[in-house]
């Protein structure tokens, strides 16, 4: 493969959308871009107007975890990477500061 042949990383990215004032858990799925490479890089996100919202976030295949992260939204991007040839990733989440007035969405990259 020649240099003008490289294809980038593939990305995935999945969220949820947390109402104002709900304290929630739940999992949301994403796909693993590199079950052959098996060497994954990832980001976790949380948007909101309320700058103290948080959450747990695990990411997991199923039978173990592979990143798990408490976020703020007031912290910016979090940062992980992991090895997993593992496919469908399970991303469960437990809110923990909410706002009765701002939603969150809680995001993941992975590429």
């Amino acid at each position: 493969m020649s240099a003008d042949e490289i294809v980038p990383y593939a990305t995935e990215y999945e969220s949820v959308w947390i109402d104002s004032g709900e304290h929630k858990s739940g999992t949301f799925y994403i796909t693993n871009p590199h079950t052959i490479i098996n060497n994954t890089q990832g980001t976790f996100k949380i948007e909101s107007e309320y700058s103290n919202a948080s959450a747990q976030l695990i990411l997991h295949t199923g039978i173990a975890p592979l990143a798990n992260k408490l976020i703020y939204a007031r912290n910016g991007d979090v940062r992980f990477e992991f090895k997993s040839n593992v496919k469908d990733l399970a991303i469960m989440y437990f809110t923990r500061n909410i706002s009765s007035k701002y939603g969150m969405r809680i995001m993941c990259w992975l590429w």
